[in-house]
């Protein structure tokens, strides 16, 4: 059992093998623990706001998002902080690395979902066509699509190379804060 005396986990992700996992609260750090006895194996600070978001990627790399906006990626072996990623305007509600873990997608309720290189940090895509802030996005399987529910109630999906709007519609509740795509 992985418990805070003060501030419970609000996220939690699994590394790709299972053996570790991430948690956040609303602290300026997070935990990495050894999933199987719960010990704590590591912790990453540099957030100098408390953490919403966090997200394990294929590649290595682990993702965090705070109130402020910012965007931090580590290194998951030597926890070290890799890059800071500026340019949300409000809390980062939603990250995700695609299946290569090359891509990040981050979102937040004020702005447009934005689209990193995990790699060198760098913005790729700001999918400006939303209206409204987004509250929740994803990459579909193959990484080609991307899918957000945003805060006006619409569910929007664009093509990742091109950056263009394929599709969207109107869901019946106002925003949505989980979003999957079905393998």
């Amino acid at each position: 059992v992985v418990q805070s005396r003060l501030h419970p986990p609000i996220a939690v992700v699994f590394s790709p093998d299972g053996k570790r996992m991430v948690t956040v609260s609303i602290e300026k750090f997070a935990r990495i623990r050894d999933s199987a006895t719960g010990e704590l194996v590591g912790v990453l600070r540099g957030h100098k706001r408390a953490l919403l978001s966090v997200a394990y990627g294929r590649n290595g790399r682990i993702a965090t998002g705070d109130v402020g906006g910012t965007v931090k990626i580590w290194d998951a072996t030597t926890q070290r902080e890799l890059h800071s990623l500026t340019g949300h305007v409000s809390r980062v509600f939603s990250i995700q690395f695609d299946r290569t873990g090359q891509r990040l997608l981050t979102t937040d309720p004020l702005g447009p979902p934005r689209v990193w290189d995990a790699t060198s940090g760098a913005p790729l895509l700001v999918l400006s066509e939303a209206s409204s802030g987004t509250l929740s996005a994803v990459f579909s399987p193959s990484g080609s699509q991307i899918a957000a529910a945003a805060m006006d109630g619409l569910l929007r999906v664009w093509d990742v190379r091109s950056g263009r709007l394929l599709r969207e519609w109107r869901s019946r509740s106002t925003g949505g804060t989980g979003l999957a795509y079905s393998p």
